[in-house]
């Protein structure tokens, strides 16, 4: 392996690292992520179109709310980053 190599290495690691050191890419799903899969899956078989954009929005909630946390609360700067997006997307889907 190259020295450069190494050295992206160790950057990638330590931006998916947590104050601790362990790789923290994934955890184990929390009350947001539950909640949002939930009723975005409850949402799918709906045809009630108010009933159907409810669920959404709830669903969309959720999402936010996970994001939000990640990006002032995360681990790492990977799920820091990643709640950032979320958001990003959340507000970019507004307009489009």
């Amino acid at each position: 392996m190259t020295a450069k190599a190494k050295v992206i290495k160790k950057k990638v690691k330590e931006f998916c690292s947590d104050k601790s050191g362990r790789l923290v890419l994934a955890q184990k799903p929390n009350l947001p992520i539950l909640g949002w899969a939930v009723f975005k899956l409850a949402s799918m078989p709906v045809s009630n179109q108010p009933v159907k954009t409810g669920l959404e929005t709830i669903a969309t909630f959720f999402i936010f709310t996970w994001a939000y946390l990640e990006l002032f609360d995360g681990d790492s700067n990977f799920r820091r980053l990643l709640g950032g997006l979320i958001i990003a997307l959340l507000v970019l889907n507004l307009f489009i």
